[in-house]
């Protein structure tokens, strides 16, 4: 399992790219859709992961 530094970089690479791609002409091309909706689907993953060790972490 990732650590959580780890996941927050990883989200940090993924929000750069959907911004690039967003800021990119859109592009109606299943490519592109395809692309955009994998990097938006794993950056909730990654953000849920993170959620998931804070709460284990933050526990009274």
């Amino acid at each position: 399992m990732k650590t959580r530094e780890e996941l927050v970089k990883r989200a940090k690479e993924l929000q750069k790219e959907k911004c690039k791609l967003q800021g990119e002409e859109y592009d109606d091309s299943e490519e592109y859709q395809k692309r955009f909706k994998e990097v938006f689907d794993e950056m909730h993953k990654v953000r849920d992961k993170i959620a998931e060790l804070d709460k284990k972490t933050l526990k009274p």
